[in-house]
């Protein structure tokens, strides 16, 4: 059997009559990995970092990450949490590829956030 993951996504905005949207078709992508984590953390309000075992997250892998809080936002960082670049909203999801080596850190903002998560490698 192949291993394979599927995935869509779609962003549209009106602003005062101005529109725009990007929407992907869905998608199936081959995979070489064989693991994949799928869990319901609680993201802290300090600093930390949160581990998929049993995916290596020394190689290259995908990320989903909702935050399930109703109040509070979650923020990720890439390197090793001195910059916070990337936020998922209350009640809003983030999808990305994480190259092999990087340093995530998560951090909740006002009170710590039930999240879910799934990570999946290449």
């Amino acid at each position: 059997m192949a291993k394979t993951i599927a995935g869509s996504m779609n962003l549209s905005a009106n602003l005062e009559g101005v529109a725009a949207d990007i929407r992907s078709s869905s998608f199936t992508a081959q995979v070489t990995g064989d693991q994949l984590y799928h869990a319901n953390p609680l993201v802290g309000t300090s600093s930390e970092s949160l581990t998929f075992a049993p995916v290596n997250q020394s190689q290259r892998y995908r990320l989903a990450v909702r935050n399930m809080d109703a109040a509070n936002e979650i923020q990720i960082s890439l390197n090793t949490g001195t910059d916070w670049h990337m936020v998922v909203p209350p009640g809003e999801a983030i999808y990305f590829n994480v190259n092999s080596g990087s340093g995530l850190r998560f951090k909740a903002i006002g009170a710590p956030c039930l999240t879910e998560i799934l990570a999946v490698e290449f």
